[in-house]
């Protein structure tokens, strides 16, 4: 019987393997935190309709514009209904967070996109081929 016996009192991991691991995590770490953080919003947002541009809000100025009055209606105070053939919307602008929500639709029944702000990313109602987005982001897509 020639059994080698391992020595158990041997550390499983040198000093330089937990200084490169604790490495790799807080890279990973900083990674994630930098592509996944939209909680920075942006000072300009295009609401689109049927791929149009159909109103721009400038957070840093704190105007709006309407580039289709048939399609952007202003209802109330930093409220407005987006209507197309297929139906409308209500988003809201709320200046102080620099944020726009969708409050209204009458599209289905779960109505997703009053769920949606623009923190999580891009509002987007499918039936309504209505597209929120911040400045600086890809083209919208084409919905339908």
């Amino acid at each position: 019987m020639n059994e080698k016996l391992t020595d158990i009192s041997s550390k499983p991991f040198k000093k330089g393997d937990i200084i490169g691991f604790v490495v790799l995590v807080v890279l990973v770490v900083l990674l994630f935190l930098l592509v996944l953080d939209k909680s920075v919003p942006s000072n300009f947002v295009t609401v689109y309709l049927k791929g149009r541009g159909v109103m721009e809000i400038d957070f840093k100025s704190g105007t709006y514009s309407v580039n289709d009055l048939e399609a952007v209606q202003k209802t109330g105070d930093n409220v407005f209904k987006i209507v197309c053939d297929s139906g409308y919307n209500v988003i809201q602008i709320d200046w102080e967070e620099k944020d726009v929500k969708v409050t209204d639709t009458d599209c289905g029944t779960s109505k997703e996109c009053t769920l949606m702000s623009l923190a999580d990313g891009v509002i987007i109602c499918a039936p309504h081929d209505l597209i929120i987005k911040q400045d600086g982001e890809t083209p919208p897509p084409k919905v339908g």
